[in-house]
């Protein structure tokens, strides 16, 4: 004998248009960068911000128009850090990886430091959790992702 059907569907049936809707929105935030280079989410500072900065390097940039990052200079010499500000910074003891033109450089704040703020065209600040999604565990500290006009 077959069950009475009382003309309602099944909840799941309802839901699939939704979870395909959810499936297709996380296919496109993974899915790397865009066309002009930016990742979703993040700070951007823009070229036209910059100027209005007066600022000499790319790491000035990121040191004014940030308010969640730390730039610390110990003393003269010695290499430069960037760490996140604040109470996260306990939990995430590691430095923010810097990604210039496409490319991981291991050096971060130095490359920063000799790439002259005029040939920036945008410099984008990544949480960890953003970062994440596009760089894997290696951007779990947060990434600067730096295009130049140069590229």
């Amino acid at each position: 004998m077959r069950p009475k059907r009382n003309g309602r569907r099944p909840a799941i049936l309802l839901l699939l248009p939704v979870l395909a809707m959810g499936l297709e929105s996380c296919a496109t935030a993974k899915a790397g960068p865009r066309p002009d280079g930016l990742e979703p989410g993040g700070t951007v500072i823009f070229r036209d911000r910059i100027e209005e900065m007066r600022v000499r390097t790319a790491l000035e940039v990121v040191e004014r128009g940030t308010t969640h990052l730390l730039i610390q200079r110990q003393r003269e010499g010695s290499p430069v850090r960037i760490t996140h500000r604040g109470r996260d910074s306990i939990a995430l003891q590691g430095d923010v990886r810097v990604v210039i033109d496409g490319a991981l450089v291991s050096d971060g704040p130095e490359a920063l430091e000799n790439i002259p703020a005029k040939s920036v065209e945008f410099i984008q600040i990544l949480s960890g959790r953003e970062a994440v999604l596009r760089f894997g565990s290696t951007g779990g500290n947060g990434v600067i992702i730096v295009k130049t006009t140069a590229h």
